[in-house]
């Protein structure tokens, strides 16, 4: 009896595998610019196109500069013309919509914030949310702005959101409760499920997927951005991902323990984990 159901399983879970357009994968770096990656990664007498030499080992990465400080026009355009036609951006939403106004009256900033990183184009992968971690759950403020995103998306680009929130609340089953189906529904906001000693996350992860992409963030598994994972810390982390593509679901997967240039090699190694898991 055992033997006919272990076989059942294993049947549908083919099925279920062959129905799915296996998803896409994007694994890379939160920003590409830091003092010590002259030793770890770049050449040390390189003096320009930074941003270029990293897309001809990683094909993403997630701009950090845009969350204090708006680029102009030129450079984002600039990005997009000096990275492969398969790059793509993940862009961090600037502080003040998200830390001084608290999502609060933010329609006018926000489609600022849109007009400029549309001229990435087609290399616009994701937006990323990224809360205070003071900033508690609360259905008006939530429900607020994913109304604000509905109307700016419609004046300038729809594009996919990831949301990060830092406070436990959000993590708490009523709150869950409310603010999944909202999320599910406008289909292009996924939670961030971040790994971090000190930031709270969305477990298990499965159960927290709202769009039909994830995205990860490692902050480091000791030392908050100055620690490296290794092979065996992203093990498990590979095997996520890959059952994830399966299953049709496209994966970003960013590396913020920059210091020492722990993200770049923790980067690679996890790429290098997913290729032999499809060997």
């Amino acid at each position: 009896m055992r033997k006919k159901e272990e076989s059942a399983r294993k049947k549908e879970e083919v099925r279920q595998k062959a129905s799915h357009k296996p998803g896409n994968l994007w694994i890379g770096t939160s920003g590409w610019m830091y003092k010590d990656w002259g030793r770890e990664f770049y050449p040390p007498e390189m003096k320009r196109g930074h941003l270029s030499f990293l897309a001809q080992t990683f094909h993403t990465v997630e701009v950090n500069t845009s969350f204090y400080h708006l680029p102009e026009q030129g450079t984002f355009r600039k990005w997009r013309e000096e990275t492969p036609g398969d790059f793509v951006f993940s862009v961090k939403l600037s502080r003040f919509i998200t830390h001084r106004k608290r999502l609060k009256g933010i329609r006018a900033p926000l489609l600022k914030f849109l007009n400029r990183a549309k001229f990435l184009k087609e290399k616009l992968g994701v937006v990323l949310v990224q809360l205070p971690p003071n900033l508690k759950f609360d259905e008006k403020l939530i429900s607020g702005f994913v109304e604000d995103l509905r109307t700016v998306s419609g004046k300038s680009v729809r594009t996919r959101l990831a949301l990060e929130p830092r406070h436990a609340s959000w993590m708490e089953e009523q709150n869950k409760s409310f603010f999944l189906p909202l999320l599910k529904s406008e289909k292009n906001i996924a939670l961030v499920f971040p790994h971090s000693s000190k930031i709270p996350s969305f477990k298990p992860e499965d159960a927290n997927i709202t769009s039909n992409f994830v995205y990860l963030r490692f902050h480091g598994p000791s030392e908050f951005a100055s620690s490296r994972y290794g092979t065996e810390g992203l093990r498990p982390w590979a095997g996520k991902i890959t059952r994830w593509q399966v299953c049709g679901l496209d994966v970003f997967a960013y590396f913020n323990n920059d210091v020492h240039g722990h993200a770049v090699h923790d980067a690679q190694t996890l790429l290098g984990l997913i290729k032999k898991d499809k060997e």
